[in-house]
């Protein structure tokens, strides 16, 4: 009599076990969702090339001589992007944009000022 019991133990045990290893690939996960954004910033017009300061809200965020910029992880909402060369006779461009989740592209365009010399 015991040893019928032990190998129906055994049988429902080994039954259970195949159930839940089936039914474990039957479970779909989701990738979280981001929730921060990421910002392109691209330089155009006369001062394109050469160094360029970049700032978020008035921080200083660093330097780059490519013309181009990346910003991870910027929170959603309405931020101030600026770009500065010091050098005489360039000017600074500033954006106001509202950043998003995922990718967000930012175009800064710096002038040049005419410098007279008399």
């Amino acid at each position: 009599m015991k040893k019928n019991i032990l190998i129906k133990s055994i049988l429902v045990l080994l039954v259970i076990t195949f159930l839940l290893l089936g039914f474990t690939g039957c479970l779909s996960v989701t990738p979280p969702m981001p929730t921060t954004g990421t910002v392109y910033i691209t330089i155009t017009g006369f001062w394109s090339g050469g160094t360029h300061d970049i700032y978020m809200d008035g921080f200083y965020l660093g330097t780059t001589s490519t013309a181009s910029y990346v910003i991870p992880n910027v929170t959603p909402g309405t931020h101030i992007f600026e770009e500065g060369q010091n050098i005489p006779g360039s000017t600074y461009d500033s954006e106001t944009v509202y950043i998003n989740v995922g990718s967000n592209y930012i175009s800064l365009s710096p002038l040049m000022i005419a410098i007279t010399i008399q």
